[in-house]
């Protein structure tokens, strides 16, 4: 089945396949804080998946081949936790190497303008985390080496809370993580490895919490024996000890 395009000139838009179609019902109502969306909808090559697919582009016909080269990356929410965006950047390579985009403020419906990025460098077996906000979000992207990335949804209220995602980040896994506020975040380093990260919030000292990494409730299984992190991340409490004027709340960012 071919893709289908739907313009959506207001901020909160709806995607219904036609009649002919019904027997797929209903797509998922989706929000971007944008005034003028195309939604580009696959149904694999069995029928029976319906993606959506935000494109900040004129209203046209958008084709596979169309898609990718306007947004070079495959972006999908995280199955384990509510929006967490995972991008898989698409890759051209040839004898002198290779080039990808590995960010881009549309891909995000909850994602507002970064305003710093930071490098982190860190050797095999550190571990870092976990630490989570009220207001700002993250978006992560490994470099070089390889990473274990741990997030755990705290937000009270949210239909994901409780629940932890473990990901591998790097090398052989070229992707890029979104993580909205209240989630907890943290990574530890399978190999050397150099993180980037992007954030659309100014660095504020009242805003940087933490959890501790090694959590039952969390739960998480830390591929790395005998971390080294730091003593900031070796103070942080237990989640059943943060009082709960401390947690955050599962809100629409304004």
């Amino acid at each position: 089945m071919p893709w289908v395009a739907n313009s959506c000139p207001i901020d909160h838009c709806s995607f219904r396949l036609p009649a002919d179609e019904s027997v797929w019902g209903d797509l998922r109502k989706v929000q971007f804080p944008h005034l003028f969306w195309v939604l580009a909808v696959d149904f694999g090559d069995a029928g029976r998946c319906g993606l959506v697919y935000p494109c900040k582009i004129s209203a046209e016909t958008v084709s596979v081949r169309n898609w990718m080269r306007l947004n070079m990356a495959k972006i999908y929410e995280s199955d384990r936790i509510a929006d967490v965006m995972i991008v898989e950047p698409q890759s051209f390579s040839d004898e002198r190497g290779r080039f990808l985009e590995s960010y881009r403020r549309s891909w995000f419906p909850l994602g507002r303008e970064m305003v710093q990025s930071s490098r982190s460098d860190k050797a095999a077996g550190s571990l870092v985390g976990l630490h989570y906000h009220f207001h700002q979000a993250d978006y992560w992207y490994v470099l070089s080496g390889r990473a274990q990335v741990v997030l755990h949804d705290l937000r009270l209220g949210s239909s994901t809370e409780g629940k932890t995602l473990e990901i591998e980040a790097g090398d052989n896994y070229g992707i890029g993580i979104f993580i909205p506020p209240g989630v907890a975040h943290g990574f530890a380093a399978i190999t050397d490895m150099t993180l980037t990260y992007l954030v659309d919030s100014y660095y504020n000292p009242s805003d940087e919490l933490g959890v501790a990494w090694n959590d039952p409730e969390i739960g998480a299984n830390w591929i790395v024996e005998s971390p080294v992190y730091s003593q900031r991340d070796a103070d942080n409490p237990l989640r059943k000890d943060i009082a709960e004027y401390f947690l955050p709340r599962a809100v629409m960012r304004t």
